[in-house]
């Protein structure tokens, strides 16, 4: 069973020579300094964040931590869609790009206590995460952005990430990441977002997506809240309580395709409106445009599964 320590380089040059004090790391090649708490070490800290990164993480850092462990499990929605490969991949070295709350990375580390899993986040404080899980003697936490991953080459087994790639500034280069981690036969698991460009209830959702993260980027940050309140009622209207009618009548496939077909309540979709309408960026990706992209990143046996939610993605080095 591996440790951070042993997995761990340099985000700024690349360098595996770290020199690990008590309160530290110091790369001996370049000097950058990443503050360490125990096992816990912050990658982000020293670094200069781009616009977009500071964005995130007015947006998510408090959000995603505040209420830890309680989110819903999303590995399930990928393990369902590639049983036979999950099982499979799911040895050696893991690591989770974007844990959020942490339930992933709890459950995940769980399922196989012969692993070593490694999990990070842009969050300020992911910090707590990891005092969280100190007693899960397989898990390493630390903080790090997935376009600049602090772990050797070659160095991982299998990699996982849900719905963190589109947020990024660079997703092609969040792919060319996973990929130089991966050790030779290693598997990559992923959520994105779709287009839904054959999709006219979901088309015309994203269209007003980008119209409203227009708005909320002209307005003050004290109304976003309020605002995105005031948002949900229609959107419950136009899209989540027609879906339901039609579940009712027993089209339960036809009402998937509306956006927020699940939503009951204004508080039902408040976190998925916040996640998208605040977010500074979101990428969406074709089927065809996001096996090409595998493809030029080297990534072989290519499997992209198409839902309602988005695009499911499994691929090997």
């Amino acid at each position: 069973m591996q440790t951070l320590r042993e997995l761990a380089m340099c985000p700024n040059c690349s360098s595996t020579k770290l020199y690990w004090s008590a309160t530290k790391v110091t790369c001996i090649d370049c000097l950058s300094e990443f503050r360490r708490d125990k096992e816990f070490v912050d990658f982000v800290e020293s670094r200069t964040l781009s616009d977009l990164e500071v964005k995130a993480l007015e947006v998510w850092s408090n959000d995603l931590h505040a209420t830890a462990l309680s989110a819903p499990a999303h590995f399930v929605q990928i393990q369902s869609f590639f049983p036979d490969s999950w099982q499979r991949s799911l040895r050696g070295n893991v690591l989770e790009i974007g844990c959020g709350s942490g339930t992933d990375t709890l459950h995940l580390s769980n399922l196989n206590e012969s692993i070593s899993f490694f999990a990070f986040d842009l969050g300020g404080n992911v910090a707590g995460l990891s005092k969280m899980l100190r007693n899960q003697k397989n898990t390493h936490i630390f903080r790090a952005t997935a376009l600049q991953i602090p772990l050797k080459n070659e160095s991982i087994n299998m990699v996982y990430s849900f719905g963190v790639f589109h947020h990024t500034s660079n997703p092609a280069k969040c792919f060319e990441e996973a990929y130089r981690v991966l050790s030779k036969k290693g598997a990559l698991f992923f959520y994105v977002y779709s287009s839904h460009e054959d999709n006219p209830f979901k088309y015309t959702g994203i269209w007003l997506e980008m119209l409203l993260m227009q708005i909320f980027k002209s307005i003050p940050k004290w109304m976003h809240m309020p605002f995105l309140f005031i948002v949900s009622l229609p959107c419950l209207l136009l899209f989540s309580w027609p879906a339901l009618i039609f579940k009712l009548c027993g089209l339960k496939r036809f009402a998937k395709k509306f956006p927020m077909y699940w939503g009951t309540t204004p508080a039902s979709i408040f976190p998925d409106l916040k996640d998208r309408l605040l977010a500074p960026v979101n990428h969406r990706f074709k089927h065809h445009d996001l096996k090409i992209l595998l493809e030029l990143t080297l990534f072989h046996e290519i499997y992209i599964k198409k839902t309602p939610a988005g695009l499911f993605g499994y691929c090997v080095k």
